[in-house]
């Protein structure tokens, strides 16, 4: 959900750590860092990703499922570490999504939409198709 709504490489996700989150009003605010266009990481120093809550369909809320992950690993909160512990994220999250979009349930819909889904990844999300 983190990489959809940031529109964001999936690698930035997976690698993100909690200092660069915080809540205001009705979101999260995300400070992305370092980027391909902004090695320094100074370009959205002063305007960070706002990710809004989905309170009319709470199955894809960003705000509830980060509140969620957070609650299964407080020690999150603590501060200085990634928002995804473990090793290989990356390919693990690669894993779940190839098996959502090769599902006989949802498979026929990418189709339809003009995705293969053999070729779907993440970074068909970021551009809107397959590669």
């Amino acid at each position: 959900l983190l990489d959809w709504n940031l529109i964001s490489r999936a690698d930035m996700i997976v690698n993100a750590n909690i200092e660069l989150v915080r809540a205001w009003s009705d979101c999260l605010m995300f400070e992305i860092g370092r980027s391909k266009r902004d090695q320094e990481g100074k370009k959205h120093v002063d305007h960070p990703f706002h990710v809004y809550s989905c309170p009319e369909n709470p199955a894809i809320c960003p705000v509830v499922a980060f509140a969620k992950h957070l609650i299964h690993q407080p020690n999150i909160l603590k501060g200085k570490c990634k928002l995804f512990g473990g090793t290989s994220q990356y390919d693990h999250y690669c894993s779940i999504l190839r098996r959502i979009v090769q599902n006989p349930v949802y498979r026929q819909s990418f189709i339809d939409r003009g995705m293969i889904p053999e070729y779907f990844g993440t970074h068909s999300m970021r551009k809107g198709k397959s590669v």
